[in-house]
């Protein structure tokens, strides 16, 4: 845990403009919304979840040695507990840690970028080209996990809670990180996750149905992913989607925007696929230039474009992006080859209808023979998208539906779901173990054709019945390629 500035219990009711209970000249240092973490000198914000109430976690939290607490009912308040009294303390959260942190993402230069597909992708594109430039660690958050430079961080969320957010951000300053890439997600963005967060810049990738177990509809899940843009001074947004288009008029200032795509200010020509990655050139703000990446498809030259107009928004020289999309490595999960043979397989994180497809279309740049698809879809998330997963599949040659993360939901009720949507006609097979599914694929593959496991990408478990199991798709794919050529 970083050393904190710290701030006494009375500056912190001043942030908040919250009433104090108790002594307000205690020194706190730290803020969590977790009992389980609290130490002495923390202060334990009490919020009310969509499954649990923090004041019920009260006596936890200060068995575990708050120094304080902050709570909504203060008719919960154990007694002799110093502590501030607000009306919103999910939203106090964010600027109570940011206060104590010191403000980090003051002494940062932030990117957010926010999308149903490709935020992981445009991060790691972002990183390359912001640490050749620098020269220097560049922090990351997102589903991989939250890093600077190679150092990773303990992170359990696409985008931390705030308080774990202030203390990871504070953790990269202390590290001399100047940018942070960083992935917003819609869960966060309507759960005040990047309350007291500054962006310099707010990205844009695409939107398409996801998540919708938590928005309702597709315009609250829009409406989500606009709250980014609200304070970024400068934004990059894709018009890959018509949402791309419909966010650019929602902005007052138009010249702080650069878009990108076919229609966009930045523009991709002369494109090429192979299986080691894509070229093209980049047009537009000035640029006409030659780029390289070790990534296939026409969705990943959306990400790149995307990535480069950040890395201009923020004054980043085009030699320095050339340069730093040249070195990049390979992005854990994200269109990935795994092993050598007569044939590729590839593992991606595609798990969402657009994704899928997205994905298959890729494949059919660089495959001369049959595409083969292992999908499947996770358990007690949006059920509306299976069918239409199943659909999407059907583009390619053959499919094997199989588990993905089934949770607390019966695996086959998943796969019936998923094979209701795939049109009469279409070859495919059902085979609920996910490792049996992938080995399968891989047999039924023959010179020329291309694999595609989608799903669970660099995930390194599967979740079943709440149990998270040693389960790493890479992993399975080396060991069947191993085994069909024997």
């Amino acid at each position: 845990m970083p050393t904190s500035p710290g701030a006494t219990l009375r500056q912190l009711a001043e942030t908040i403009n919250a009433r104090i209970v108790g002594d307000g000249s205690l020194d706190i240092t730290d803020v969590s919304h977790d009992s389980r973490e609290i130490r002495p000198g923390g202060l334990f914000v009490a919020i009310r979840g969509l499954v649990s109430d923090g004041h019920d976690y009260l006596p936890m939290a200060l068995q575990n040695g708050a120094t304080a607490v902050c709570v909504e009912d203060e008719t919960k308040l154990p007694s002799s507990v110093s502590a501030l009294v607000t009306e919103d303390s999910r939203n106090a959260l964010g600027h109570l840690a940011a206060t104590v942190h010191g403000y980090p993402s003051e002494q940062l230069t932030i990117v957010g970028i926010t999308g149903t597909n490709g935020k992981t992708t445009v991060s790691y594109l972002l990183r390359a080209i912001l640490a050749h430039a620098a020269s220097e660690p560049v922090g990351m958050i997102g589903t991989n996990g939250a890093f600077v430079g190679s150092d990773e961080i303990p992170n359990v969320r696409t985008t931390p809670e705030s308080s774990d957010l202030q203390r990871i951000l504070a953790g990269m300053v202390q590290r001399r990180a100047r940018f942070v890439v960083m992935e917003v997600s819609s869960h966060a963005l309507e759960l005040e996750r990047v309350v007291a967060t500054n962006f310099a810049v707010a990205a844009f990738t695409n939107l398409s149905q996801d998540h919708l177990d938590f928005h309702d509809d597709m315009e609250n899940y829009f409406a989500a992913k606009a709250m980014l843009f609200e304070h970024a001074p400068r934004a990059v947004i894709s018009l890959s989607s018509p949402w791309g288009e419909r966010l650019t008029r929602m902005i007052s200032q138009p010249d702080t925007i650069t878009t990108v795509g076919p229609a966009g200010m930045l523009k991709a020509r002369q494109i090429e696929f192979s299986l080691s990655g894509s070229t093209f050139v980049v047009e537009g703000e000035g640029t006409h230039t030659k780029v390289s990446i070790p990534l296939v498809g026409s969705f990943n030259v959306d990400n790149a474009l995307v990535a480069i107009g950040c890395a201009l928004a923020l004054d980043v020289s085009v030699t320095d992006v050339v340069e730093g999309l040249r070195q990049l490595d390979v992005i854990p999960g994200r269109f990935e080859r795994v092993g050598v043979g007569d044939f590729a397989v590839f593992v991606d994180y595609a798990h969402t209808p657009d994704g899928i497809e997205a994905a298959i279309a890729a494949a059919r740049h660089i495959t001369a023979g049959k595409v083969i698809v292992v999908m499947g879809a996770g358990g007690d998330r949006d059920v509306a998208k299976r069918p239409i997963m199943g659909e999407a599949a059907a583009a390619a040659d053959e499919i094997w539906v199989t588990s993905d993360n089934p949770r607390s939901e019966d695996p086959e009720s998943i796969i019936v779901a998923v094979v209701s949507g795939i049109p009469s006609g279409t070859r495919f097979g059902v085979e609920p173990d996910r490792a049996t599914a992938i080995r399968r694929a891989i047999a039924s593959a023959s010179a020329t054709d291309t694999v595609l496991i989608l799903g669970k990408g660099h995930e390194q478990g599967q979740d079943v019945g709440g149990v998270v199991l040693p389960f790493d798709d890479r992993v399975q794919a080396t060991q069947a390629l191993q085994e069909n050529m024997t």
